[in-house]
């Protein structure tokens, strides 16, 4: 599942019900790229849940879109992931700013329109 919560784009490798409990790494600069790592009940072993991305820690849509093609993540849809980004950009640099309300209005239509 891929979702914008907040200013994050959240990108769900597994459910998190199969794990026991989660941790948080920075992967690379501080903030930017988190990796949401949980332990699988049966084995104890720890993977990862899922990826964070805090867009607004990144300087351009392009360092964004490169992040998300780095990612190791063989199950991703990769193009899903660039084009709701490319739409929190697009909605976030509206002239005259964005109202947060009318932005999170916007993004819930938009991933209701791409999840079905």
């Amino acid at each position: 599942m891929i979702e914008i919560q907040g200013q994050q784009l959240r990108i769900r490798v597994h459910s998190p019900g199969k794990y026991t409990e989660f941790k948080t790494d920075d992967v690379g600069e501080k903030g930017e790229l988190q990796r949401i790592a949980g332990r699988i009940k049966r084995t104890n072993k720890w993977e990862t849940q899922s990826w964070r991305l805090n867009l607004n820690d990144y300087s351009s849509i392009k360092e964004v879109i490169q992040q998300i093609k780095e990612l190791k993540a063989p199950y991703l849809d990769k193009k899903k992931a660039v084009k709701l980004t490319k739409e929190y950009f697009k909605l976030k640099n509206v002239k005259g700013g964005v109202k947060w309300e009318n932005l999170k209005k916007q993004l819930k239509k938009f991933i209701t329109l791409l999840c079905g």
